[in-house]
């Protein structure tokens, strides 16, 4: 019967923490610390102590009642299971020793861990505050074995601790300096699906009146189970097990990288892939010729007053889009899923197919997708009996990363898909190594309370988590990742048109 003891114990002791108060904190440093006399200050040495001495005792005691409310946990599910709480009087007794038993117990080894973490909080301030006064004692002359004595030194200078250098933020400039020279495809195959007609591989002219890099800020996993057959002839008796549903979810910021930094990066990438379609025997048509032709003119740009972001239905993603200063931002109506543009609004479709008559070249518009976390997913279903998500911070090229290819016409009716190749980007690829750190700003579990409901309803319900991740880069690493990520897709895309 050790159980029942456990159990009875656990909430009055559960009741004494939760009344406890927290002492107040310890100041390393005190303003009136100068006017302490050498007898002042040794009398709060001797005290320091003390209080070192019990908070020492307070951490052993705090992770003993963590442990044994783990194990009330324990007991409580075994007596639920066994039908132990049903001697305490029918359906009542039943409910209350195992709703009281549990939500005692989670209570008790959640205190218990809450004290001790403080107390090892208070032994770092009194071991602080033991240092700055013992650096006074000795600075000012004060003698251990009579401190009632006056201080030898009493207008000593005390050292005080130096203060942290603090690091200057880099700029966009110099993290853009320390990824230059980092425009290396990496190794590893890309699973881009070319679509380009061996008429387009035959024109040495190309001629690029866009160059979009979407910047992802914002992002997330989510998965479900739902247990939908776990609990098939689990409908009576109190000794029965319901298997909860569960559902999982993990939100991602990028943070510390402004729009600055996207546009230097989306300048460098630019001229990274101008010169890799050169190497691959292309001639390229100049900003001035694209200027001077009739088609450009008519090209229905994006409002410029401010960058340019978008939230795709049924997508977690924020995409923050970032084009080459000469080249403004414009979308072609199959853009939808990313751009301004209808699927009907074939103005500036047109007008490309137009440049590429009046320039004799073949038009290129790659659309890069910069990402900055691997997501990971157990998928949503209603028979799972479990529900994992989880977001890694990696930098890399996302899905639907794409180049679209048009021999230039003459167009006077409407622009068809057959017009057009598209060569995308199937699977994510990511670079491996760090680029910052991670610290999650949110969060929320409601298992152990799904838990307790589902044992008063005998019911089953749904244990949530969830989790928001803050992602602070590194500006100058994740400028030398996304430019090596660029790199890769820009000579696949250049060796696509290759004949």
């Amino acid at each position: 019967m050790p159980s029942k003891r456990i159990l009875a114990a656990i909430p009055a002791l559960s009741i004494g923490i939760a009344l406890a108060q927290a002492p107040a904190p310890i100041e390393r440093v005190k303003i009136t610390d100068n006017d302490l006399s050498c007898q002042a200050k040794y009398d709060e040495l001797q005290g320091l102590d003390k209080i070192i001495a019990e908070a020492k005792a307070t951490q052993s005691s705090g992770q003993t009642t963590a442990t044994a409310g783990q194990a009330a946990g324990v007991a409580a599910e075994v007596a639920s299971r066994t039908g132990l709480f049903g001697s305490l009087g029918g359906l009542t007794g039943h409910l209350f020793g195992t709703v009281a038993s549990k939500t005692a117990a989670n209570v008790a080894e959640q205190q218990g861990q809450m004290t001790a973490a403080q107390a090892v909080e208070r032994e770092k301030q009194a071991l602080a505050r033991k240092e700055h006064l013992t650096q006074m004692f000795l600075a000012k002359g004060c003698s251990a074995s009579d401190p009632s004595a006056a201080a030898k030194t009493p207008n000593a200078a005390v050292p005080m601790p130096a203060a942290a250098v603090a690091v200057a933020p880099k700029t966009p400039e110099q993290a853009l300096k320390e990824a230059a020279g980092s425009a290396s495809p990496l190794a590893g195959a890309l699973d881009l699906k070319a679509d380009v007609s061996s008429s387009m591989k035959s024109m040495t002219r190309v001629v690029v009146p866009q160059f979009r890099v979407a910047f992802v800020a914002k992002t997330g996993a989510s998965a479900r189970g739902g247990a939908g057959l776990s609990n098939l002839g689990q409908s009576t008796g109190y000794n029965r097990t319901i298997t909860q549903a569960q559902s999982a979810r993990v939100d991602m910021m990028l943070g510390n990288v402004d729009y600055a930094l996207m546009q230097g990066l989306t300048e460098q990438l630019y001229a990274d892939f101008l010169k890799r379609l050169a190497a691959a025997g292309k001639t390229v048509v100049g900003l001035d010729e694209i200027r001077k032709a009739p088609g450009y003119a008519k090209v229905e740009f994006a409002k410029a007053d401010k960058p340019y972001v978008k939230s795709p239905f049924d997508d977690p993603r924020e995409y923050i889009f970032a084009t080459p200063k000469d080249l403004p931002l414009a979308f072609m109506h199959f853009d939808t899923q990313l751009g301004n543009a209808g699927a009907f609004d074939q103005n500036t479709t047109k007008a490309f197919a137009e440049l590429g008559v009046n320039t004799d070249a073949l038009v290129l518009v790659p659309t890069v997708i910069v990402d900055f976390a691997q997501l990971e997913s157990s998928g949503n279903s209603r028979f799972a009996t479990s529900a994992e998500a989880d977001a890694i911070p990696k930098v890399g090229l996302g899905a639907g990363t794409m180049i679209v290819g048009m021999i230039g016409q003459d167009f006077k009716i409407g622009f068809g898909a057959s017009d057009a190749r598209f060569s995308r980007l199937n699977t994510p690829f990511f670079v491996d190594g760090e680029f910052g750190t991670v610290k999650s700003v949110d969060s929320f579990d409601n298992v152990a309370l799904a838990n307790s409901l589902t044992s008063l309803s005998g019911t089953q319900g749904t244990q949530y988590r969830y989790d928001k991740r803050l992602v602070t880069a590194d500006p100058g690493q994740y400028a030398k990742k996304v430019m090596q990520v660029g790199a890769t897709i820009n000579q696949a895309f250049a060796d696509s048109l290759k004949r």
